[in-house]
């Protein structure tokens, strides 16, 4: 699982940048906090590798030029909550992602490597609320929650290009009773909804 840390205290800020070899440059950035019953966390991630020389030069044909591997990816999430009574809470989730492939494949006609990069991109974003409720002195504790996933991605290769993309909604729901000292008893339900392109 993915897990987005939620914010607490007073108001956090964090930067980071960092550059290397393989035209490698990277930056993070968040923003944290809590104030009352509100929580919240923001962040931005940008990693990217420009030219990664993967392939041997051995391999390739007499003259051919090595195509190095790139790679770069950008996600934001975002995590938000709040009480609105001692037993009560809302919260939502949020990660969204781009990213590209761009990478040297094999030609099955000559067995050297390909000539030009096989390029694959993907976008996916992801989302869950939820609805947070105890009762009975902290007897009953239930979550009631709705998530919602989309994921799209294109692949070219040697001049094709195929595609995907799906979707997915969940709803549902937990509820965790307390029968005695370490003895819970867990019941819950769901609804779950898929769909492909």
């Amino acid at each position: 699982n993915i897990i987005t840390q939620p914010g607490s205290g007073p108001l956090q800020l964090r930067a980071k940048a960092e550059a290397g070899s393989f035209d490698t440059f990277n930056q993070t950035g968040s923003v944290s906090g809590s104030s009352g019953g509100f929580s919240y966390f923001a962040g931005l991630q940008h990693l990217h590798i420009g030219a990664t020389p993967v392939t041997p030069a051995s391999l390739l044909a007499p003259g051919q030029k090595r195509n190095p591997d790139y790679s770069d990816n950008l996600t934001g999430s975002t995590k938000l909550g709040y009480a609105l009574t001692d037993n009560f809470d809302v919260g939502f989730a949020g990660r969204a992602i781009a990213s590209a492939l761009k990478n040297t494949g094999d030609d099955f006609f000559t067995g050297f490597p390909a000539t030009t990069r096989s390029v694959g991109r993907t976008n996916d974003y992801y989302g869950r609320g939820t609805a947070h409720l105890v009762l009975f002195d902290g007897m009953l504790d239930q979550t009631l929650g709705f998530s919602f996933t989309h994921f799209h991605s294109t692949s070219t290769s040697s001049g094709f290009t195929s595609f995907f993309s799906g979707q997915r909604s969940k709803l549902d729901y937990q509820g965790n009773i307390a029968l005695a000292e370490g003895q819970t008893l867990v019941i819950g339900a769901d609804h779950e909804r898929e769909s492909i392109a």
